[in-house]
């Protein structure tokens, strides 16, 4: 492995390296940072390769939960990607309008470090209209993981999607192993369907339908439209509408998926026939600033869901948050104990630095002494300087 990484970076007309250090507070616990990185292209390859170390200040010693299973050393992989056709890394993936699989996220979890990886095959590939995806994320054990097919039509396309969760949890025991991580019985969780989309210049009207199981079938549809106006300002909107039966879970694999179903919460109750619906609204203009929000819901307890975002970018700074809350009622949307949130804020100094501030609510693991452990979301504060240099 490190003959042809080293002739990668020998033979790339473009490199890239840097480091990035600083300190805060994770919990309770004050952390010092500092994390050296490389980056390379060579024609169709990229590749950035980062060392990350995290100091527990109250011991002296790198922490113990970074690097305690064998996955962690995911850490030192940013990103490997192959023209448009593989990466690896971190994820951020949407099937569709997002009805089975929405923004998934494989890395919100500091403490369980999970490699991502996504192939997409094209019409030049397949030389014919048809497009596949497919993504994987190791977890906690085994692999979440998904697929689409999309047959491309003018103006309607057919997709055909799947995507399952192989170590999910059916019943949290309430203690933690050796690794800190929540016990459970488990039973894997899968969910496939098929969408249909119509473009109609700037409004798209979809349609789609999905089963689910975990020991159970758990059908459900849905019927949506979704439409951006504007140029320089726009305007975007998505409206959407569901049926289900049973525990169905209008958009399962979603930016949280990865620890919200590891934390104990009121059993989802079954019902014969529910209904509910989606709006997302999002005001841009240009490359300057967008904010976005949605919310869904259904009349079933705790299937309340909301979530914004906003990112602000300037020559003087960069502003990034999001705000995230699922299965509550709808009036503790804003309880931010619960919520996950995070806030960056990126101060450039000269071509080269530049100094980020970040407040984020994040989930991890919390054993305790008598064994017994639970998911909590906690508080992070650091304050980092980036350094950034190129050939």
């Amino acid at each position: 492995m490190i003959l042809p990484l080293a002739a990668i970076f020998l033979l790339s007309p473009h490199i890239e390296g840097g480091f990035i250090t600083g300190g805060g507070r994770l919990a309770k616990t004050p952390i010092m940072e500092m994390t050296p990185w490389v980056g390379f292209e060579h024609k169709f390859l990229s590749i950035a390769l980062q060392a990350p170390l995290r100091f527990d200040l109250n011991t002296g010693h790198i922490r113990e939960r970074d690097w305690d299973e064998s996955e962690d050393f995911a850490r030192t992989i940013t990103t490997f990607r192959i023209d448009d056709l593989f990466h690896m890394g971190t994820l951020q993936v949407t099937f569709g309008e997002g009805a089975l699989v929405e923004r998934y996220f494989n890395n919100l979890d500091s403490d369980h470090a999970r490699l991502g990886t996504e192939i997409h095959l094209g019409p030049d590939q397949w030389k014919a209209p048809i497009e596949l995806d497919l993504f994987s994320s190791r977890l906690l054990a085994r692999p979440v993981a998904g697929g689409q097919v999309s047959f491309l039509g003018d103006p309607m396309t057919l997709r055909l999607q799947a995507a399952a969760d192989f170590d999910a949890p059916l019943e949290l025991q309430g203690w933690a192993d050796d690794k800190g991580r929540l016990a459970a019985r488990h039973q894997h969780f899968y969910s496939a369907g098929g969408e249909v989309d119509g473009d109609f210049g700037p409004v798209t009207l979809y349609t789609a339908a999905y089963f689910q199981g975990q020991g159970d079938v758990r059908p459900g549809a849905h019927l949506g439209s979704h439409f951006i106006l504007g140029d320089d300002f726009t305007f975007e909107s998505r409206v959407e509408g569901f049926v289900f039966h049973g525990k169905y879970d209008p958009s399962p694999f979603d930016a949280t998926y990865g620890f919200e179903s590891w934390m104990r919460r009121p059993d989802r109750p079954f019902v014969k026939l529910s209904a509910g619906g989606k709006l997302m609204m999002a005001l841009a203009y240009k490359d300057l600033i967008r904010f976005e929000g949605q919310y869904s819901d259904a009349d079933r307890k705790d299937s309340a869901a909301l979530s914004t975002s906003l990112s602000i970018n300037t020559e003087l700074f960069l502003l990034q948050g999001f705000y995230n809350r699922r299965y509550a009622q709808r009036d503790d949307m804003l309880d931010g104990d619960f919520a996950l949130w995070a806030m960056t804020v990126a101060i450039p100094l000269g071509p080269n630095f530049l100094v980020r501030a970040i407040a984020a609510r994040s989930p991890s693991v919390c054993p305790k002494d008598d064994g017994q452990a639970r998911y909590i979301l906690y508080t992070e504060l650091f304050l980092r300087l980036e350094a950034q240099f190129s050939s």
